[in-house]
């Protein structure tokens, strides 16, 4: 094949094919309804069932009141004061 018969063969898929296009079709009118078909009936639809009631929620037993004697009286959720040790609970 020389070059100049290559360029003719040679089309891609991009490039537009020669000749008039392709006729658009358009349907007329609306489309004809297809025939009803055997329908099923209508499932029961169950009745929407409570949750079981919970159970109260649990609380930690009461704690020991403060110890009046305790010369620094403090909780335990409270931060340790800055520079002091960790407080080791055993």
């Amino acid at each position: 094949m020389t070059p100049r018969d290559s360029r003719i063969a040679a089309i891609s898929p991009d490039e537009p094919k020669p000749g008039p296009p392709e006729p658009v079709k358009v349907p007329e009118g609306d489309p004809p309804n297809p025939a009803p078909g055997p329908q099923e009936p209508p499932q029961e639809i169950p009745q929407r069932k409570d949750p079981p009631p919970s159970e109260p929620a649990r609380r930690d037993p009461p704690t020991e009141p403060p110890d009046v004697h305790d010369p620094q009286p403090h909780r335990i959720d409270d931060p340790p004061a800055p520079g002091a040790p960790p407080e080791i609970i055993a």
